[in-house]
């Protein structure tokens, strides 16, 4: 173990870290033997270290936003075959998988026409978390929000379906702008107490 002491501060100094082996207790789900331990020990520790990388830098990241091009030709075509009885009209544009407020898995799903395409020409947007959280969070297009919370039991997607007049929206370049900021999130732990 070398330590470094600096008595004047350097502009930069450069730290380097060698990971040779994690490993980890695991606490009993179920009850074991008393002769019988069990723990894990992870091979791949430069993996295992970019993920927790990963997830720390992601856990500042508290705003996504979500840019649709051509968004006016994406109500047109959805008006066109939903007019046409063709149920693909009602198929939601998906975002790219994203990380954010230390979560993996995340996805927006926007629905040019609403979620069930009606005459009022709203749009709707949805939030696909994995299983086991609880998230409030500040949902927005363009300028027009809405705060919504949901404990997510398995990965679905949640939100409204008729969030706001789309028209209203679309920015003079033909694109819209949508997005979440998260306020709240919490995973649930299932233990069992005895």
């Amino acid at each position: 173990q070398r330590i470094y002491t600096c008595d004047r501060p350097l502009p930069r100094v450069r730290v380097r870290l060698a990971i040779l082996k994690v490993s980890n207790v695991l606490t009993p789900m179920v009850r074991w033997p008393s002769c019988l331990t069990a723990s894990t020990a992870v091979v791949d520790t430069a993996h295992a270290c970019a993920q927790e990388a990963a997830t720390l830098r992601s856990s500042m990241i508290r705003r996504v936003e979500w840019r649709i091009l051509r968004a006016a030709d994406e109500v047109a075509a959805a008006k066109i075959a939903r007019d046409s009885g063709d149920s693909e009209a009602l198929e939601p544009l998906c975002s790219p998988p994203f990380a954010a407020a230390g979560l993996e898995g995340l996805q927006l799903r926007f629905y040019p026409i609403g979620y069930r395409a009606r005459e009022d020409a709203a749009c709707g947007l949805f939030l696909v978390c994995p299983a086991g959280l609880y998230v409030k969070c500040r949902a927005f297009v363009g300028d027009a929000s809405k705060t919504f919370e949901h404990a997510y039991e398995e990965q679905e997607p949640f939100g409204r379906g008729s969030f706001c007049r789309l028209a209203d929206k679309i920015k003079e370049d033909g694109s819209v702008t949508c997005g979440v900021e998260f306020l709240e999130v919490r995973k649930a732990l299932d233990v069992e107490v005895r």
